[in-house]
């Protein structure tokens, strides 16, 4: 189990002189688990009958998506802080803000210092 990564090749940003080459790091995932693979992989940590895991994690996706749409951060023990995020064109007049100027509305996961630290303990370079 690991966050694998590789190096790819990056634009040089507009205000860089030298327009010397970049580089960062990427993901390389690994595939999509989807809701019925997840709640088999739960069922095989937590043994329960199907119908009631697959109750289990259709009530956490109502009560986390009610949160969201409540505008609220949930913090949870293990993965951290869940938030709804977006962003905003810039308008010239304070009357102009409103829901036409927001884009890019998303939802946000900040790990807590003790997700982040395992996740780190799980990075590896690919060759």
């Amino acid at each position: 189990m690991y966050i694998n990564f590789s190096c790819k090749k990056s634009a040089p940003s507009a205000d860089d002189k030298n327009q010397k080459e970049k580089f960062k790091a990427i993901i390389n995932y690994q595939g999509l688990v989807n809701e019925q693979e997840f709640i088999a992989l739960w069922r095989k940590r937590h043994p329960m009958p199907e119908l009631q895991a697959m109750m289990y994690c259709l009530s956490f996706q109502y009560t986390l998506k009610e949160c969201i749409l409540d505008g609220e951060i949930v913090r949870f023990s293990l993965l951290g802080n869940i938030y709804p995020t977006f962003s905003s064109d810039i308008v010239d007049d304070p009357k102009k803000v409103n829901e036409k100027i927001i884009k890019d509305l998303g939802i946000y996961i900040k790990p807590n210092k003790f997700l982040e630290s395992e996740m780190r303990d799980y990075l590896r370079k690919e060759k």
